[in-house]
């Protein structure tokens, strides 16, 4: 999270350095220069006036402005390459400092899909022929989409069983009570008395109570361990792997031998005809999405290509049933009466863009997730994309839709050029949209769509829909009602991280860049805007990922890479923007490129920068952030015993096998966040870590702090009435 919040804090830096930078124009070109494009009027004659006026500012001023948005292009594009090589290289010095699961671990594929009890023998045999090393392990990847809310509920189910265990065990009366006030651990039968602390709700109780057991659950505790075993077991039997295996090694230097071993032409084969290929390119276990390893890369790639079109679909959809009737409505209004509904125009246009973005939010996520990548930082990264891009695509179609209604009213007024040229009578469309007119309505417009609605109000609501709201209502429902223990958890359980973050700043910053090419007198007001929903996403942030996300550990800095080759798209909208006050002044291309137009001429230059920034990030800037380090050597075992997640007991099908098919003991136990305590030490199945035998107390004590911590969460309590 460091990275992010470092990248927020250039981006913040970046946009005080801008608005320092126009201030200094300003006090150097005039002041009319903040003011352009910004003066409302109320009928054709201010109109004309406004003109000629502003036609006569924007001529004195063109010069300067065009030096300030170059130099703010070189200065950006050089400050993005020198920031993501100050990223690349705190990554690389975390990873060289620090050892985690990622190190021992080796990516392998190429086996054969195949099941049985001896699966993980035989793997775990040939890899050590093959290369060898001694192993700590194999954990395969099983193809188990299909059964996988069986797969979790048996997993989970078993974890329940052993909280409930580990309770019974302590003789602790006074926690246990205070305990019980907030919420009830489960009987056998896997259920609380259906009492409702609300007279009268006892059906409502009950019927909330069956549909929240089932979602979040509740239900697998009310199994036996025979039930378990009776549901497990065909299902064991049937199940395949999907030719992906997880190697652990003991150390960091085996793990490499042993990959490079496999990487040799005269490698041994699987099963005397499988090639096995290897990469030390892991995630940590977190991470890994065991169930998509039997998506394949064609399936994936049809997903992708499907989501996109739904979202492409989406967004036109939204224009025009949407965006259409409002600018038609405006249009309708201004022609009636002579002027737009400017009561209802602000607040309309506003929530269609809120709504609008938050939808796009939505279905990309969506789409991200059902694809079918391994990883969670792969869905990060697509979701980084496909958010990035669909937005911009989205603001595109909403302001030519809005800009078209703004060339109709004008129209309709009669509004004419500088020089005396009605709007409607201008020869294309590259002569309407350099006319002064339009250039301040559109700054306008482009204005309105930013801030707040772009900038600031998503992130208000998106700190009382997701933070405040949620836990409002979980806590007064808890509070209302008896429900099992599990419930309840999920109920008041923190939110999981994500870094969708770097998509909303890289979607604010390209529109503001936008700015640049309408009236100067927008590009203060944006910049202010701007820097104030920067401040308070940060300041959100820090909030919400100290008190109200689970932890979470990415440490292959590929979301925070992405997002520095995709500031290429800011970067490139400033290159755009100077190229296309370049062309205003006068500017043209030699034979034969004399013909090139604006639109062309300036996005030439914006692809001119995307390619060459893309290949500066991508190629370049990981070189020069390298940073020398010897592998570690510090051995599995010593990082196993402070580390409750590995590849191991994070793998549902893996430790279902562990208990059911090769009934060891004590097994591999699953690992769910909150429940480490649960968690048993067996050298020979790499489980090193051990959980606290006063597990259930420390995580009681932890949460009751964690509610009594100042600030927002006071305003919080302030809401539900009541205190933890």
């Amino acid at each position: 999270m460091m990275l992010l919040f470092r990248f927020q804090a250039a981006v913040m830096g970046f946009i005080v350095f801008a608005i320092v930078g126009w201030l200094l124009l300003s006090s150097k070109a005039g002041s009319e220069l903040i003011v352009l494009g910004t003066i409302d009027v109320e009928d054709p004659q201010d109109m004309c006036r406004a003109v000629h006026w502003g036609r006569t500012v924007r001529d004195q001023v063109r010069v300067g402005k065009l030096v300030f948005t170059a130099c703010l292009y070189v200065m950006s594009a050089l400050g993005a390459f020198v920031f993501s090589v100050l990223q690349f290289r705190r990554i690389n010095q975390a990873n060289v400092s620090s050892s985690t699961m990622m190190d021992f671990a080796a990516f392998c594929s190429g086996f054969p899909e195949e099941g049985g009890e001896d699966v993980e023998k035989n793997v775990e045999d040939f890899l050590a022929r093959a290369t060898g090393q001694p192993l700590v392990g194999v954990s395969v990847c099983w193809d188990y989409r299909d059964q996988q809310e069986l797969v979790m509920s048996l997993v989970n189910g078993d974890v329940h069983r052993r909280v409930a265990k580990a309770e019974a065990s302590e003789d602790n009366d006074e926690d246990d009570s205070g305990k019980d006030e907030l919420v009830t651990s489960a009987p056998s039968d896997g259920r609380t008395a259906r009492q409702s602390r609300l007279p009268g709700l006892g059906a409502i109780d009950d019927m909330l109570l069956s549909a929240l057991c089932s979602a979040c659950g509740g239900e697998e505790e009310g199994r036996t361990e025979q039930g378990e075993k009776e549901l497990a077991t065909p299902l064991l039997e049937t199940i395949r792997s999907s030719g992906f295996v997880v190697a652990m090694f003991r150390s960091e230097r085996q793990r490499d031998e042993a990959v490079a071993a496999l990487r040799q032409r005269d490698a041994p084969l699987y099963g005397g005809s499988c090639r096995i290929r290897a990469e030390s390119k892991m995630r940590e276990p977190e991470a890994i999405l065991w169930e998509n390893y039997s998506v394949r890369s064609p399936d994936r790639v049809r997903r992708l290509l499907l989501g996109i079109g739904v979202m492409a679909l989406a967004i036109l959809t939204w224009g025009l049933c949407f965006y259409a009737p409002y600018a038609y409505f405006e249009a309708s209004s201004f022609q009636a009466m002579g002027r737009p509904p400017f009561f209802h125009k602000e607040l309309t246009f506003t929530m269609l863009v809120v709504i609008g973005n938050q939808l796009m939010y939505l279905l990309c996520m969506s789409i991200a997730e059902r694809v079918g990548f391994q990883t969670i930082d792969h869905i990060q990264a697509c979701y980084l994309v496909l958010y990035t891009f669909a937005i911009l695509v989205n603001t595109v179609v909403d302001l030519a839709i809005v800009g078209y209604t703004t060339f109709v009213t004008m129209v309709a007024w009669e509004t004419r050029t500088d020089d005396g040229e009605l709007l409607s009578e201008l020869p294309d469309l590259a002569a309407i949209l350099q006319s002064y007119p339009m250039m301040k309505v559109l700054g306008r417009t482009l204005y309105d769509y930013n801030f707040p609605s772009c900038f600031l109000l998503p992130f208000i609501f998106e700190a009382l829909f997701t933070v405040a709201l949620p836990y409002h209502l979980a806590f007064r429902f808890v509070g209302a009602f008896r429900m099992p223990l599990p419930v309840a958890e999920a109920l008041l359980a923190p939110f999981p991280m994500e870094l969708g973050r770097y998509g909303d700043i890289l979607v604010n910053l390209s529109l503001a860049a936008m700015c640049f090419f309408t009236a100067s007198g927008w590009v203060l007001w944006t910049l202010l805007g701007l820097l104030m929903g920067n401040v308070f996403i940060y300041l959100f942030d820090h909030f919400r990922v100290l008190r109200h996300v689970e932890n979470i550990n990415l440490p292959s800095g590929r979301i925070d890479a992405l997002a520095a080759q995709l500031l290429a798209i800011p970067c490139g909208l400033l290159a755009a923007a100077s190229a296309f006050q370049l062309y205003g002044l006068g500017f043209r291309l030699p034979p034969p490129f004399a013909h090139v137009g604006i639109w062309l001429f300036s996005f030439a230059a914006l692809l001119l920068h995307a390619a060459l920034h893309f290949a500066a990030v991508r190629f370049l800037a990981p070189r020069l952030g390298r940073v020398a380090g010897e592998q570690t050597e510090v051995s599995y075992e010593e990082v196993a015993k402070t580390c409750a997640a590995n590849f191991f007991n994070m793998n549902p099908v893996h430790c279902l096998r562990s208990k059911f098919i090769h009934k060891q003991s004590p097994p591999c136990v699953f690992y769910a966040k909150g429940k480490e305590h649960v968690l048993e030490r067996n050298k020979d199945l790499g489980q090193y870590y051990e959980g606290s035998p006063s597990g259930v107390a420390r995580v009681w004590s932890e949460n009751a702090t964690r509610y009594q911590t100042p600030g927002f969460m006071q305003g919080l309590r302030w809401l539900s009435g009541r205190h933890l």
